[in-house]
C-alpha cells in the first residue's frame, strides 16, 4: 500500500520546480513568441519588434485585478495593487502617466508642448498656460504614480466590483474546486498552480505561455488548464463569439499544445495527458454565476489546422501564423523591418471575396 502511495505522490512539487521562469519580470523580458503577439501577427507584423505597452483600458485593468485577487497571496496582492480615488481628469491623467512612463523630469516651457502632443492632449493654450495647468493638475498624481510604479492603480469602486466577482468564482459550486486549500489538494493528490509560466518549441519557434490555472491530477495523470475571463458580454454571447471575436481560440490551442510539449520535455511526467482547454467566464452584467467554456477537440483542430474565413472573421490556422512568424523573424535577423502582412505580399495586395452566399439563398 505504501509503495502505491509513494508512486502516486512522487511527482508532487516537481511541476513548480520545473517552471520555466522564476518571476513575472523574467517572463515579460523574454523575447519568446506569446499569444498576445501571435493574435495580432496576421495583420500587424510589427508587433514582433515593438515594445509591449501595458493596456490602460478599464476592461483590461479589471480582468487583471480579478486574476491577481484569485491567483496571488494577500502579500503579493498588496505589492501589485494600490487603491486610489484622487485621479485628475482623463486629459491630465494621460499626461501624468506619459511623464512617469518615460521618466521625464525636465518639464519646462520648452518641453511642455511635446509632452501634451505625445500624450494625446490637443489644446490651443500658450506654453506658459500648459505648464501652469500641468503643474496644478498633475504634480500630486505624478508623485503617486512614481511611488507606486509597477502597481495596478484602481478606484475603490472598481476594487469592490472585482472583489465581489472574485468571491463568486472562489465559492461557486462550479468553480470552487479551482481554489482548494493546500490541505485539500494533498488529500486529493492534486496540485493547483497559478500563473504557471512555461517555455516550449512550437513549429520550430521558441514560445512562452502564462497559464492562469492548471490542476495536476497525479492519480489520473491528467493536467487541466484554465484561463480566467471577465467582460461585459452576456454569457451566451461570450460562449458563441469570444473564441473568434477576441481570438481566444489561438490562446486555447497555444496553451494546450504548449503545455503538452512542456511536460513531454520532462521524463518524470511520462504518461501525463493535457485535457481540453477551458475558459472560466463571468459577465459583469450578471456577476452571480460563472460559465465554463470548453474548447472541444473539433474546435481545437479548427483553430490549429483549418482556420475560419467568412464575412465576419478572417482567422488563419495557427500553423499559418507560425509560418508567417518564421518569415518575419528571418527579416528581423537581416535587420529589416517586417511592415507588410505576409498574406498581402504573397498576393501583391489582393484580397478576394466570394460574397455572402448564392442569390437564391438570400430569398429562400
Amino acid at each position: 500500500m505504501s509503495e502505491k502511495v509513494n508512486e502516486l505522490t512522487k511527482n508532487r512539487g516537481l511541476f513548480k520546480l520545473y517552471e520555466s521562469f522564476t518571476s513575472d519580470e523574467e517572463y515579460n523580458a523574454s523575447r519568446c513568441l506569446s499569444y498576445s503577439i501571435l493574435k495580432n501577427l496576421h495583420d500587424n507584423p510589427k508587433v514582433l519588434i515593438e515594445e509591449k505597452v501595458e493596456e490602460e483600458k478599464e476592461w483590461f485593468t479589471f480582468g487583471t485585478l480579478v486574476d491577481v485577487m484569485l491567483t496571488s497571496t494577500t502579500e503579493e496582492l498588496n505589492k501589485k495593487i494600490f487603491v486610489n480615488d484622487k485621479v485628475p481628469s482623463e486629459q491630465f491623467k494621460n499626461i501624468a502617466e506619459y511623464i512617469v512612463a518615460n521618466n521625464i523630469t525636465d518639464i519646462t516651457e520648452a518641453t511642455v508642448e511635446n509632452i501634451y502632443e505625445k500624450s494625446g492632449s490637443a489644446v490651443n493654450w500658450l506654453p506658459t498656460t500648459k505648464l501652469k495647468r500641468l503643474k496644478e493638475e498633475c504634480t500630486s498624481y505624478i508623485v503617486l504614480l512614481t511611488e507606486h510604479k509597477g502597481k495596478i492603480i484602481v478606484s475603490t469602486e472598481l476594487m469592490l466590483e472585482a472583489t465581489k466577482i472574485a468571491e463568486v468564482l472562489r465559492t461557486h459550486s462550479w468553480t470552487k474546486h479551482l481554489f482548494l486549500s493546500e490541505k485539500d489538494q494533498i488529500a486529493d493528490n492534486i496540485e493547483i498552480l497559478y500563473q504557471y509560466k512555461i517555455k516550449y518549441i512550437y513549429d520550430g519557434i521558441q514560445c512562452k505561455s502564462k497559464l492562469d490555472i492548471i490542476i495536476v491530477d497525479h492519480d489520473q495523470q491528467v493536467i487541466y488548464p484554465f484561463d480566467l475571463k471577465t467582460g461585459h458580454d452576456p454569457f451566451r454571447v461570450f460562449a458563441n463569439h469570444a473564441l473568434y471575436k477576441y481570438k481566444y481560440g489561438y490562446q486555447g490551442v497555444l496553451y494546450k499544445e504548449g503545455l503538452d510539449k512542456f511536460i513531454k520535455s520532462h521524463t518524470e511526467f511520462e504518461g501525463y495527458d493535457v485535457d481540453n482547454f477551458k475558459f472560466i467566464y463571468i459577465s459583469r452584467q450578471s456577476p452571480t454565476f460563472p460559465i465554463i467554456l470548453e474548447m472541444t477537440e473539433r474546435c481545437h483542430v479548427e483553430f490549429r489546422d483549418i482556420g475560419v474565413k467568412n464575412l465576419m472573421y478572417d482567422i488563419p490556422p495557427i500553423g499559418d501564423l507560425m509560418e508567417e512568424a518564421e518569415y518575419y523573424i528571418s527579416l528581423i535577423n537581416e535587420d529589416k523591418i517586417p511592415d507588410l502582412p505576409y498574406s498581402l505580399i504573397h498576393d501583391s495586395g489582393l484580397i478576394r471575396t466570394e460574397g455572402i452566399t448564392k442569390p437564391y439563398e438570400l430569398i429562400y
